[in-house]
């Protein structure tokens, strides 16, 4: 269920999206911000477009199975489902979630070493295996979204690890365009401006790539806080 849940939030979790960030939604008090008083907007509205637009739709709705399935033990309902799919796709908004999971996964990085430390020889199985419920419980609804969570952060952060350099270069130019077009709107309706989205030229947006790698992409996958 989680898998599921993980792959759907994948697929679902930018659709409908405006082109511009949670920031300007909430500065220019825009309908979507209004809609959904300020808490993600663009995250909860991809949520709420696939529910009440797609899903809707008969042909294209992949969890009528689910509706059909009865709460009880040893099964999943839809309302569950949808929520666990909702706390998935929320994570991807950066400025709110991004800090709080990463602390997360920090606190859980330091029980894994003050538990197994850094040997692993034979002598220390026994003592792994005993405490690693204390670290990580597979039974543990907690658990597994925090790694579902952390499964779609790197996703959704991971172009600068890509192995093909053009296809790097080419996601970096799409978001520089993005926030280019967001802050001449933003001047145009002078509403706050961020000066790193100000991007002109190949020069700003290397600068701007180079704080993405060294303060959100590099930490998150290398565990450097």
């Amino acid at each position: 269920m989680d898998i599921f849940a993980l792959l759907f939030s994948a697929f679902i979790h930018d659709v409908d999206h405006t082109g511009r960030n949670n920031v300007f939604e909430n500065n220019s008090n825009s309908v979507l911000s209004q809609k959904f008083d300020k808490a993600s907007p663009l995250e909860n509205n991809s949520v709420d477009v696939t529910y009440t637009k797609i899903l809707t739709q008969p042909q294209c709705n992949i969890l009528s199975a689910f509706e059909r399935e009865e709460a009880g033990e040893g099964s999943t309902s839809i309302s569950v489902l949808k929520e666990l799919i909702k706390e998935i796709v929320l994570v991807t908004d950066v400025p709110t979630y991004h800090g709080g999971l990463v602390k997360k996964v920090k606190v859980l990085q330091e029980k894994v070493t003050a538990t197994f430390g850094t040997t692993s020889t034979s002598e220390e199985t026994d003592v792994v295996s005993s405490s690693s419920s204390s670290v990580w419980d597979i039974q543990n609804t907690e658990h597994r979204l925090m790694l579902c969570q952390v499964i779609i952060k790197a996703a959704d952060i991971s172009n600068p690890i890509l192995f093909d350099s053009e296809a790097c270069k080419d996601w970096a130019l799409r978001i520089c365009t993005e926030f280019k077009l967001q802050y001449d709107k933003e001047v145009e309706l002078d509403l706050p401006i961020v000066p790193f989205m100000n991007i002109n030229d190949e020069y700003d947006m290397s600068k701007g790539q180079i704080g993405f790698y060294m303060f959100l992409a590099l930490p998150f996958f290398w565990g450097r806080w």
